[in-house]
């Protein structure tokens, strides 16, 4: 089942990014969740989400955003870094059938996406010491252990993304959102399902965009 957004292709690579980040901030934050369990509901979140990204990609686009090579090439650094040398990371994009300006211009999305939403979220208050403190005794009520850092940036994560829910949404409204087997491009539902038999104990970030 293929995914376009005003005509456009969302592609299963970004369909997996946005897995991949659900994954890892589940662990992160929700480590009780059994994410097995939570299977349609994570298909559903990472669909939501590259939908998003897409949107937010166009308005960045519409807002003349700019990334520099300077800024791009530090985020290519970064994952090589990650990935553990070049030869690594090579395979990594070879496995997703990328070549390097395919994957310099998903840097380059990521980016543009990225400077939308610090702009978007920019003016978001800090959570403040009480605030901070409730979540931690509600979290350990709960039977979740936390600090205060982790706290804090649960609280931050969750007021970005009331933010960017309602700037998708109204972005959404004005958007053709389609979803139907019928498109051309990979079977995103076979490719969570493989993704999810095979992934949730060795998750490596698809790439950015």
């Amino acid at each position: 089942m293929a995914i376009r957004v005003n005509g456009e292709l969302v592609s299963s690579r970004a369909v997996l990014t946005e897995l991949t980040r659900l994954v890892n901030f589940y662990r992160a934050h929700l480590p009780e969740v059994d994410l097995g369990e939570n299977r349609e509901l994570l298909i559903r979140k990472a669909k939501d989400q590259a939908i998003g990204a897409r949107l937010l990609l166009d308005e960045a686009r519409k807002a003349g955003v700019r990334v520099s090579a300077e800024e791009v090439a530090a985020r290519r650094a970064v994952l090589v870094r990650e990935a553990g040398s070049e030869e690594e990371f090579a395979a990594i994009r070879d496995s997703q059938d990328m070549d390097e300006r395919m994957f310099q211009q998903s840097i380059v999305d990521s980016l543009m996406i990225d400077k939308l939403v610090k702009a978007l979220v920019g003016r978001i208050a800090e959570p403040t010491g009480d605030e901070v403190h409730q979540c931690l005794h509600d979290l350990e009520r709960k039977g979740r252990p936390a600090t205060q850092e982790s706290a804090r940036d649960l609280l931050l994560h969750e007021r970005r993304g009331r933010v960017l829910t309602e700037c998708v949404a109204l972005l959404r409204k004005k958007a053709v959102v389609e979803d139907d087997e019928e498109f051309e491009g990979a079977d995103i539902d076979e490719l969570f399902d493989a993704f999810l038999d095979d992934g949730f104990e060795n998750v490596d970030s698809p790439g950015e965009g």
